[in-house]
């Protein structure tokens, strides 16, 4: 899956409201969705400012098997980092966003 299909279906996932988190032992710093400190429509904002070159891959191996997905988009002066995959073990019709990390960059 590439940039575009893992954008929107992070999108539908966020407008949807069908996400998770991933349990960090210290989600105020590494997940700020999760830790109430950036709301999901701001979420959907930087992840609308994202285009192909702010996408990788990530190396990191999900619980689920499935791909990390990492983008990198500005807001203003910062960059930020938002880190997630697509759990589809339910199926095409039942897919869940795992956000990783949501945070500025060098947090």
């Amino acid at each position: 899956m590439g940039f575009r299909d893992a954008r929107a279906k992070l999108l539908d996932c966020l407008r949807s409201g069908n996400f998770g988190h991933w349990p960090w032992d210290d989600l105020f710093l590494k997940n700020w969705l999760a830790a109430g400190r950036i709301s999901e429509s701001q979420v959907i904002r930087l992840l609308l400012r994202c285009d192909g070159s702010q996408y990788g891959i990530g190396t990191q191996i999900s619980p689920a098997g499935a791909q990390v997905h990492e983008f990198f988009p500005r807001d203003g002066e910062v960059e930020w980092y938002i880190k997630a995959y697509l759990d589809e073990e339910g199926g095409p019709a039942v897919i869940e966003a795992v956000f990783m990390s949501i945070h500025p960059s060098g947090v």
